[in-house]
């Protein structure tokens, strides 16, 4: 959020009198409820917060807009978009300089790189269009969104780019009001109003419901054309409150006990798993702007509350807050992951930094006279030029620095990452041969930058999804070792048998089966002299929503032992298949899964260089075999049908007791499944014996 119209103490509106406090009031019940939402304090749909904003802002700046032509007679563009420059440019370029010098030090690092890159577009007031082009792993709830720091600056680029495009509107529906009759223009700008905001709530509502390819869930989450419609909400409610209000006090009090219900329904009823922000965003919108309705006429039930000195306090702050709790909410979390108070903690303190932000920063760029030009047209001299340049250059510059900070931080950050008191996330973090290389997805037969050569003894291939990719290193150092060429054939997330999973998407679904099916025909075509398979098989049994079926003409399993028995059928077929090539195959045991949804990548590099184990996630030997046993049944059943081999590397990565991220100076688990790169190649001997039993059965022993 942001925006005079927003945050800011500037709540000059219609209705009563010039300032309204009651306004303050609902931006600072507005940031309370994302503040308590983003710190996990039992508010599901705080969220909503966000669209409260948007709601007071379209509110407010339209009765400013509308005054100000009702005054001079047009809209002064130039004062205006200056005022917003210097109401929101200046904490917010501060704000985005002080997260990418930190993010490196105190920021996960598995989203260093991403919270850098979304700086850029909100330094240019973008941010939601740099998320929109990140797809569907950059959705708002998805997981691990939630590790960028500047995730919430999505709405800080909405509400920019509706200060860039609706003083044009209201520009012209003035033009159209002075031809006609006050009356008439004043219902002809209310209805076209009106329209555009049902058109934008129309297209977000199906986009909800409906996502189509091009354009889904994501794009009505976070695009201006399908969150337009809750700033014209507002918008309408200044048009219609511009005049005195005659309503009793009964009748306001009414309105606003409902406004509040529905405040308080969306913030406790709805969640993350919410369809959003269609029809679900009714209830805070409608509420908002009944609230504001309600307290055009004079004080409501709810007016002690929302113009108490502390609320007006917190009003005038919301917006510093708003843009300082996040990313210090993401930094503590980071940093001391194990200690539950401290996000509750970091919300707190944001405040007082928000206080200082609003004192030293907003308010001292704020104040400053900004010159007006009184004349229509003033005259292209010299002066004036120069005069405009002046005015420029301070949004010019809230801009520039923290982009050129930002390139810089991005030219050091590799560097930072070797060092020793910031985890040497440069090796523990880097990313797998397969990935880094770039050739997911491609299947055997094609080109492929995955391979190595080594000798003269045939080609040794690497098959599966992420589960064969965490050992790329280990596998392609002992094949090429043993004098075979290596290559490496894998798709993340593509189990390598032929089953619909009902958590994929039909297209990856069908890129899927391409990748398994064309690699088979060309490993039984040209066939390799060893391949080894690794895959997730646990997920398809251990996730409640992963229901699997053998084709569409079968019904869904949805319960664990039908689970259990459609991927052990199934993984036994594509090892059936894969066999007719007639090499040596190995099948390979995944390693024992960790509890939870812990990732390393959630960690901070100051937390793993000087403090690992306060990151580090363990399980009791015996749980984690659990939590891979069904796997372990399927591989092995599997093995026993087609006479091949089992490699397990559990007793390598886990002691007799513990299975542990952190483990003998070396961190093993990336998340609760896949290995580090160290934690891989600690299997090179593992591998090593695995190839040489594969040419020993190959007659073709070194």
């Amino acid at each position: 959020m942001g925006g005079t119209g927003v945050h800011g103490t500037e709540a000059r509106s219609a209705g009563r009198g010039a300032f309204r406090n009651d306004v303050q009031g609902l931006r600072a019940l507005a940031v309370l409820i994302v503040v308590a939402y983003h710190a996990n304090l039992g508010f599901p749909g705080g969220f909503v917060g966000v669209d409260v904003f948007f709601v007071i802002s379209g509110f407010v700046i339209t009765a400013k807009l509308l005054r100000e032509s009702r005054r001079d007679g047009r809209i002064l563009f130039g004062e205006f978009y200056l005022q917003r420059a210097r109401r929101l440019l200046p904490a917010l370029a501060v704000m985005l300089a002080a997260v990418a010098v930190c993010a490196v030090v105190f920021g996960p690092i598995g989203s260093v790189h991403e919270t850098l890159s979304l700086g850029r577009f909100a330094s240019l007031f973008s941010a939601n269009i740099g998320l929109l082009g990140e797809g569907d792993t950059k959705a708002y709830f998805a997981v691990g969104a939630d590790r960028n720091a500047l995730l919430h600056t999505w709405s800080l680029g909405v509400e920019e780019q509706f200060y860039l495009g609706f003083p044009l509107l209201i520009a012209l529906l003035v033009v159209r009001r002075r031809r006609r009759r006050t009356q008439q223009g004043d219902l002809w700008s209310f209805l076209v109003l009106g329209a555009l905001t049902l058109l934008s709530f129309a297209v977000a509502a199906a986009l909800v419901i409906r996502p189509s390819e091009r354009l889904g869930s994501q794009f009505a989450f976070y695009a201006i054309p399908t969150r337009a419609w809750e700033f014209l909400v507002g918008a309408l409610l200044a048009m219609v409150v511009d005049r005195p209000s005659r309503w009793s006090r009964r009748t306001a009090n009414m309105t606003a006990v409902v406004g509040m219900l529905l405040l308080v329904y969306a913030t406790f009823a709805l969640s993350g798993g919410t369809p959003f922000p269609g029809i679900a965003a009714l209830p805070p919108v409608l509420g908002t702007a009944l609230l504001i309705a309600a307290g055009s006429g004079g004080p409501t039930l709810f007016s002690p509350v929302l113009e108490h000195r502390l609320a007006r306090w917190i009003g005038d702050r919301s917006y510093s807050w708003y843009i300082w709790h996040w990313p210090m909410i993401v930094f503590s979390r980071a940093t001391f992951p194990d200690a539950g108070w401290t996000v509750p903690a970091a919300a707190v303190l944001s405040l007082a930094v928000s206080a200082a932000s609003y004192r030293y920063i907003e308010e001292r760029f704020r104040h400053r006279p900004v010159s007006s030009d009184a004349a229509p047209a003033p005259t292209l001299t010299s002066h004036s030029a120069d005069r405009g340049l002046v005015r420029l250059r301070l949004p010019v510059v809230c801009v520039v620095f923290p982009l050129l900070l930002i390139t810089t931080v991005s030219h050091v950050q590799p560097s930072l990452t070797k060092l020793d008191w910031l985890g040497n996330t440069d090796v523990i973090y880097r990313a797998h041969l397969d990935t880094e290389l770039g050739c997911k997805g491609i299947p055997y037969g094609a080109p492929t930058p995955c391979r190595w050569e080594g000798g003269d003894k045939g080609v040794a291939v690497l098959f599966g999804d992420s589960f064969a990719g965490h050992v790329s290193e280990p596998f392609v150092h002992a094949a090429t070792a043993a004098g075979y060429d290596a290559v490496v054939v894998t798709m993340a997330g593509c189990t390598p048998m032929d089953v619909e999973d009902h958590g994929k998407s039909p297209d990856f679904h069908r890129s899927c089966r391409e990748f398994v099916e064309k690699s088979i025909e060309a490993i039984v075509a040209d066939p390799p002299a060893q391949i080894v398979i690794g895959t997730d098989l646990q997920t398809f049994v251990s996730e409640p929503d992963r229901w699997v079926r053998r084709s569409s003409s079968e019904p869904w399993a949805r319960d664990e032992a039908e689970r259990s028995a459609v991927v052990t059928s199934a993984f036994e077929q594509f090892v059936v298949d894969v066999e007719r090539a007639g090499a040596a195959l190995t099948l390979l045991q995944p390693p024992p899964r960790l509890a939870g949804e812990w990732q390393l990548g959630d960690c901070a590099p100051i937390s793993v260089g000087l403090a690992p184990g306060s990151c580090a996630h363990s399980e009791a030997r015996s749980e984690a075999e659990r939590g891979r046993s069904d796997a372990v049944e399927a591989i092995d059943n599997a093995a026993r049908v087609t006479d091949s081999f089992v490699s397990d590397p559990a007793d390598v990565i886990c002691s007799r007791d513990e299975c542990a991220a952190w483990r003998a100076d070396r961190w093993w688990y990336r998340d609760v499944g896949h290995l580090t790169v160290p934690g891989a190649e600690a299997l090179t001997p593992m591998f090593e014996r695995l190839i040489a039993r594969g040419s020993a059965a190959a007659g073709k022993a070194p």
